[in-house]
Parts: C-alpha cells; sequence; structure tokens
C-alpha cells in the first residue's frame, strides 16, 4: 500500500503560500508537502501551476510529496482538456474550488465519463481524486490534487477548509506576480512600493504609509496581527479549522501578513497591499467591484467577508448597492454579467436587458438535470434561481423553511455545485456539466 500521512496542522498550507520570495518550483514544492495528509485520504499530494486563459491552457511547475500519479500524466490530462475547450477549462478553474471526480461526474449523471475516470485512476492504485482550484485573478492557476482509496465527495468540512485554503493561496499567488513585477532595487523591505507597514508580533507598528498609516489603518493592522499571533499558538494544533478561521484572507480588504526575519532572527511582520483587482464599472467604488465579483464567482458572503477580511455586513451592504447600480435583478444573475465587473465597462443595463436577466434568473431547466430532481426540488431551483430566499420559497410552497433547506441542499448536492450562486453559474454555462474536470 502507498504511504499515508495525517496532519492536523492547516496553517502549514497557509505558511507555504506566503513563502513569496521562493522561486517558482520551490513553492510548489513546499505546498505540495504542507498539503499531503490534509488533503484527500492521505496518500500524497500533488501541486501544480497553471497558465490559463480562455484562449491556451498549459502547466508549468509540478511536485509531489508521497505517492500520485507521474507528472507525464498531469500534463497529459491538463494539455487534452485545454486543447478540447481552454474557455470552458479556465471557467472551471475560476469557479470551481473543490471537486471529487469520480463521484462528482456520477452525480451529475456522466456515467460513461465517470468510469473512465474511474479507469484512469484504477491505473495507479486508486479509486478517485480530490482536486483544488487555486485562482488569483491573473494568468496564473494552482491544481493542489490528492488521490482517493474511494469513490466519494468531499465533505461540507472539506469543501468549507479549502475555500479558506484556497483563498489564501491565491492571494499568495497574487502576491507573488506583484513582487516578481516590482523591481528589486531596495535594500529593506520598506522601500518596496507593495510594502504598506512593518510590524512586530504583538501588533506594535514600526512603520507605516500610505493607508496603513492612518488611524484607522493601524488599528486594524494591531488587531489583526494579534489575531494571527492567536491563530498561530497552540490554537493550530489543538483546533486547526478554528485558527484558520482566524486568520483572514486579508486586512481591511487591502493587506496580506507575510513573516519577515531580521538578522538575529526576530520575526515581523510585514502588511504588504495585495487587494483584489478591480476596475470602477457604473459608478461602483472598490470595495463594490471587488464584492460583486466574488459573488458572481459563487462566493457566499461569509466567504467573500473571509476573503476580504471585511465584516459580514458590510458585504450586505456592498452587493445590495452594486446589484442597484448594474441594474440586475439579484445575486443569482451576477455570473451573466461578470466580464462588466471584470472590465470596468461603463454601460448600465437597459430595462429590456434587466427584464432578460430576470427571465435569466429562473431557466427553464436542462432536461437531464430535471430528470434527477423531484417535482418538489425542480419547483424549488426554478424560485432559487430567481433570487428568492428559503423563507420565501416557504411562504409561496406553503412548506416549511426547513423543508426548503433540505430540498436546496439536495439539488445542491444532485448538480454537483456549493451555493445558489454556483448553481445559477452552472446553469448559465449551459448545464451542469461544465463544472466537473478529471482532477
Amino acid at each position: 500500500m502507498p504511504a499515508r500521512r495525517k496532519r492536523t496542522r492547516l496553517l502549514d498550507v497557509v505558511e507555504a503560500g506566503y513563502r513569496i520570495g521562493a522561486a517558482e518550483q520551490a513553492w510548489v514544492a513546499g505546498v505540495a508537502e504542507s498539503t499531503w495528509g490534509l488533503l484527500g485520504d492521505g496518500y500524497g499530494a500533488t501541486a501544480f501551476t497553471v497558465h490559463s486563459s480562455p484562449e491556451a491552457v498549459s502547466v508549468s511547475s509540478i511536485a509531489h510529496a508521497g505517492q500520485s500519479v507521474p507528472d507525464q500524466s498531469i500534463v497529459e490530462v491538463t494539455s487534452r482538456r485545454g486543447a478540447e475547450n481552454p474557455e470552458g477549462l479556465d471557467r472551471f478553474y475560476r469557479s470551481v474550488r473543490v471537486s471529487s471526480a469520480v463521484t462528482g461526474l456520477t452525480e451529475l449523471g456522466q456515467h460513461e465519463e465517470a468510469a473512465t475516470v474511474a479507469e484512469y485512476y484504477e491505473g495507479f492504485g486508486f479509486k478517485d481524486g480530490v482536486g483544488v482550484n487555486v485562482h488569483e485573478g491573473g494568468p496564473t492557476v494552482a491544481v493542489l490534487f490528492s488521490c482517493l482509496d474511494s469513490v466519494r465527495r468531499p465533505t461540507p468540512t472539506e469543501q468549507r477548509r479549502w475555500g479558506l485554503l484556497s483563498c489564501h493561496l491565491a492571494n499568495a499567488l497574487r502576491l507573488r506576480r506583484v513582487v516578481a513585477e516590482t523591481p528589486d532595487q531596495a535594500a529593506t523591505d520598506e522601500r518596496r512600493p507593495y510594502v504598506e507597514a512593518l510590524l512586530t508580533t504583538d501588533g506594535r507598528v514600526e512603520y507605516a504609509e500610505g493607508p496603513a498609516a492612518s488611524e484607522a489603518g493601524r488599528a486594524s493592522l494591531r488587531e489583526a496581527v494579534r489575531t494571527l499571533d492567536r491563530a498561530r499558538s497552540s490554537l493550530s494544533t489543538r483546533e486547526p479549522d478554528e485558527s484558520l478561521e482566524l486568520w483572514r484572507g486579508l486586512c481591511a480588504g487591502r493587506w496580506s501578513l507575510v513573516d519577515r526575519f531580521d538578522g538575529d532572527g526576530r520575526r515581523y511582520v510585514v502588511a504588504c497591499r495585495n487587494d483584489l483587482p478591480a476596475r470602477s464599472a457604473l459608478g461602483l467604488s472598490t470595495r463594490e467591484c471587488q464584492v460583486a465579483l466574488l459573488a458572481s464567482l459563487g462566493r457566499s458572503n461569509d466567504e467573500v467577508a473571509y476573503e476580504l477580511g471585511i465584516a459580514l455586513s458590510t458585504v450586505g451592504t456592498h452587493l445590495a448597492n452594486a446589484l442597484e447600480k448594474l441594474g440586475v435583478p439579484n445575486r443569482a444573475a451576477l455570473s451573466s454579467v461578470r466580464a462588466t465587473i471584470e472590465h470596468g465597462h461603463s454601460r448600465r443595463f437597459t430595462v429590456n436587458e434587466a427584464a432578460g436577466l430576470e427571465a435569466f434568473a429562473a431557466p427553464d431547466l436542462d432536461p437531464a438535470l430535471a430528470e434527477r430532481l423531484t417535482p418538489s426540488e425542480r419547483d424549488v431551483v426554478r424560485m432559487v434561481l430567481a433570487g428568492k430566499d428559503n423563507a420565501s420559497i416557504a411562504r409561496a410552497r406553503g412548506s416549511s423553511v426547513r423543508t426548503v433547506a433540505n430540498q436546496v441542499a439536495a439539488v445542491l448536492r444532485k448538480t454537483g455545485t456549493q451555493t445558489r450562486s454556483d448553481l445559477a453559474a452552472t446553469l448559465s454555462r449551459g448545464g451542469p456539466a461544465e463544472q466537473h474536470s478529471k482532477n
């Protein structure tokens, strides 16, 4: 049997990701090593980077820890899928964070494809595989992968856990790109343009400039560094998921916190500007653009709050403002106007176009999908896609909120999606099959 490893400290993955000065191959190897024992059933882990766009997809660097599938096999599968449908694969990398292969395809009714994938894994002594996609908003994608000894889908805990870890790794990839594009002419961190503050591990500000120098900026950074220190304490091994929840993706939607050691080994925390790129569209503020973009990718409000490091109530306010300014009827329709948000288009949708988006939000279901749903689930999914919450659906159907919640959960499971927006994005691409890949 292949060697197995059991690891519990989730912050190992975060810390491996924030080694922003490492060469790409060394970075990928560090992430793979930190992942082994956390992802899947512990039979090793693979990490690889991909240069991805709607026009072309190609593998860059690969590293393994423990037993996994060969490098050449990964390149061949990714290259074949990229050649067949580069736009679909790029979209999959962007919108799907955690997925299994055989189980996901089976749940979608693609039994022939599932059998082909199962045969592929059996050739290496495994039954299934689970993958995590990390997209930083630019051309680089990191994919984490581990084999499974049984056919199963990721549990809700795994989906949550790897969604948060994916958020940190995406921020780390984006910051690595910023560092690589910055001329390294400065002798100290403080003179590099992306560094806006330097703090001690107890939160004392040693240096700050720009927004970090303001009273609010200093207060946010002090609190974030102290929280980070608490997350990295014994809590990180005693309660690993709790420690991960404490270490939020960004501080105040702007800064990534990265370790720096001085000559005598003393650790400092550097606040690096690393906000999610967002172009102003239709009068949206930067934060409204960021929130709308993440929501269009299927993130829940809670996930957006974690990723940006802002309050949950703030996310709700920004999202409501963005929907109003964009002229779209509800959150579910955001996926259809993602280009407007990403590229900063300045034209608001007309009344007729908005009416079209209303129609998009409650489309006729694909026959293959409808076949797998009960009549009640089909009614519920139409109302979900129209932007109705569980309470509204329950009132309309004369049922309880708990019953509706169970029906929504069943729909998400049967379509292989994780959130309502993810479901809408899947159906807007012409059917749920495109959401899944051979990990």
